[in-house]
């Protein structure tokens, strides 16, 4: 079992592990991170909905964007988890403003 400073998911169906120190200021509930300075591994991770965008998940990947323009990475890898990439825009965060 990981520790509580670590993170674990899936991308392209190879656990990884990390240390959550980069992101430990980001409270992110729909993205896993895989940090490998310079690289940056971004996971959609929300499954029963096929990783379908909220303005939370859009949020959180605009937070992301921002750490690593700050803070010199230089390649952002963005996948989806659970089989999916994304299935669409949530209709319900349509109504949602920005």
């Amino acid at each position: 079992m990981p520790s509580a400073s670590t993170l674990t998911g899936v991308i392209a169906n190879r656990d990884f592990e990390m240390s959550q120190q980069e992101f430990e200021t980001l409270d992110l509930e729909t993205l896993v991170i895989q940090d490998q300075k310079p690289v940056l591994r971004v996971m959609l991770n929300r499954p029963k909905l096929a990783n379908a965008m909220n303005l939370k998940m859009v949020n959180e990947l605009m937070a992301v964007m921002e750490k690593v323009e700050n803070e010199n990475y230089r390649v952002l890898i963005i996948s989806g988890g659970h089989g999916n990439f994304c299935a669409e825009i949530g209709r319900a965060s349509c109504r949602e403003r920005v």
